[in-house]
C-alpha cells in the first residue's frame, strides 16, 4: 500500500518469486529445529558412556577409560552450552559464524574422543563378550549419533571426521592385533555413513524447503486476500468506502441498533465536467482525490473518520456520501460546511488562479423507519436543491 493509502497491484507475481527460499534459511531453520533442547538431547550419550565405564571396570585399561569417558562428557556439556549461544544468536538475528565453527569444533573433538575409546580394544584383559560389547557401543554410538544428527547440517560431518581421524590411526598402528579386518571396517565405515548422513541431510533439506514454501505462500496468499477484500469493499481511485459497503455498514448500524438515527451528507463537484473537458482527465481524477483527502481530514478533525457509527464513501462519479450516525444536524452542518470551505482554499497548480474546486451539498436525517437508500435519495434531491440555488452550498432536506 502506498503513501496514500491506495494498494499498488502491478500484476500477479510468478510463482518461484512468491516461494523463493535461500538454501542458507533452509539451513538455519533446520539447525534451529534440530538443537532445540541441547541438554536434553545429550542425555541420550550417558547410556552408551556408563556401558563403556562399566565394561572397562577391573581392567588395566579402566583409568584411561574413565577419563575418556568424563572428557567426553565434559565435551557434551560444552557442547550444548554452546549450542545455546548459537540458538541465541539466531533469535537476535547475530552474526553466528565463529560460535557455529566453535560448535563444529567441539562436535569434532567428541568424535575424536569417541574414537581414542577404541585404544582399549588393545587391551589384553578386555577379551570375549565385553570387548564385543565395547566395541559394538562405541561404533553405534558414532553411527546412530552421526544418522540422527544428520538434520543438523555440518553435526554429523564434524563427528564421522572426528572419530575417523583417531579410530583409524589406532587400528592401524595396532594392526596386528586387531587385524585387517577391523582396520578396513573402521576405514569404510566412515564413508558409508557419510553417504546414510547425505542422504538424511538431502531429504530434510529438501522437507524443509518445501515446508517453508508453503509458508510464504500462504502468507502471499493471505496478502492478497486482504488486497482483494479491500479492493472488493473501498474505492479504487480514491480508497473510500464504495457504494456497496457504505449500504452494507448502514446495514449493520441498524442491525445492531434498529433506534439508532444520524445524518446522510451527499455533496457533487460543481462543474466537474467543465474541469475534465477544459483541464483533462487527469485534473479530474485530482479532483476527486483531493475531494476524498478533505473528507477525510475533516473527519479526522472532528473525531469521526471510519469509526464504527461513522462512514465515507465515493457513491459514483463525482458524488460522495458521508454517514454520520449519532450526529446532530447542527454537527453534520459544521462538518459539511468545514469541508466545503477546505475545498475553495485548494488550488490546483494546473488552474487558474480564478478557478476554485467547489461542491454542492445536500443533507438530510436518517430515521430509523427508512433504509439508507431512502436517506440517501433525499440528501441528493436536497443537492439539487443546492444546484439550483447557484451551487457551492449546503440545502438540508427534511
Amino acid at each position: 500500500m502506498d503513501m496514500s493509502g491506495q494498494f499498488k497491484v502491478d500484476g500477479p507475481p510468478e510463482y518461484s518469486e512468491l516461494a523463493k527460499v535461500s538454501d542458507n534459511d533452509v539451513r538455519q531453520t533446520m539447525l534451529e529445529r534440530s538443537l532445540r533442547d541441547p541438554f536434553k538431547k545429550r542425555l541420550s550419550n550417558i547410556l552408551p558412556l556408563l556401558m563403556i565405564a562399566y565394561t572397562a571396570a577391573n581392567t588395566s585399561s579402566q583409568s584411561f577409560v574413565w577419563q575418556l569417558v568424563a572428557a567426553q562428557s565434559a565435551t557434551l556439556i560444552l557442547a550444548a552450552v554452546i549450542v545455546t549461544k548459537l540458538l541465541q544468536a539466531f533469535e537476535r538475528d547475530k552474526d553466528s559464524r565463529t560460535i557455529n565453527a566453535l560448535w563444529l569444533f567441539t562436535e569434532g573433538l567428541a568424535g575424536a574422543i569417541w574414537g581414542a575409546m577404541l585404544l582399549a580394544i588393545t587391551d589384553p584383559s578386555i577379551t570375549g563378550h565385553s570387548l564385543s560389547v565395547y566395541s559394538f557401543t562405541i561404533c553405534a554410538s558414532v553411527i546412530a549419533g552421526c544418522i540422527i544428527a544428520a538434520t543438523a547440517p555440518g553435526l554429523s560431518q564434524a563427528q564421522i571426521i572426528g572419530f575417523s581421524l583417531t579410530a583409524i590411526p589406532i587400528a592401524a598402528y595396532h594392526q596386528d592385533i586387531l587385524g585387517w579386518s577391523v582396520l578396513l571396517a573402521l576405514i569404510a565405515m566412515p564413508f558409508g555413513v557419510w553417504i546414510c548422513i547425505v542422504q538424511v541431510h538431502d531429504q530434510t533439506h529438501r522437507g524443509v524447503k518445501t515446508e517453508i514454501k508453503n509458508v510464504l505462500l500462504a502468507r502471499h496468499l493471505a496478502e492478497a486476500l486482504q488486497v482483494a477484500d479491500f479492493i472488493s469493499r473501498h474505492d479504487s481511485l480514491t480508497s473510500l468506502l464504495n457504494r456497496r459497503e457504505l449500504v452494507q455498514s448502514a446495514q449493520n448500524l441498524r442491525q445492531n441498533d434498529p433506534e439508532r438515527e444520524g445524518v446522510v451528507i451527499l455533496l457533487d463537484l460543481d462543474h466537474f465536467k467543465a474541469i475534465n473537458d477544459r483541464f483533462g482527465h487527469a485534473s479530474g481524477d485530482l479532483a476527486i482525490k483531493k475531494t476524498a483527502e478533505i473528507l477525510l481530514s475533516s473527519a479526522d478533525e472532528n473525531s469521526m473518520a471510519y469509526s464504527d457509527s461513522h462512514a465515507i464513501a465515493r457513491w459514483g462519479g463525482e458524488e460522495f456520501v458521508v454517514l454520520l450516525a449519532d450526529t446532530s444536524i447542527q454537527q453534520a452542518e459544521k462538518f459539511a460546511n468545514s469541508v466545503r470551505a477546505k475545498l475553495i482554499d485548494h488550488k490546483c497548480p494546473k488552474w487558474p488562479s480564478d478557478v476554485s474546486l467547489t461542491a454542492s451539498f445536500g443533507s438530510t436525517s436518517w430515521r430509523p423507519s427508512e433504509s439508507i437508500e431512502q436517506a440517501i435519495a433525499r440528501a441528493d434531491r436536497a443537492m439539487y436543491r443546492a444546484k439550483e440555488k447557484g451551487r457551492n452550498r449546503l440545502v438540508y432536506a427534511e
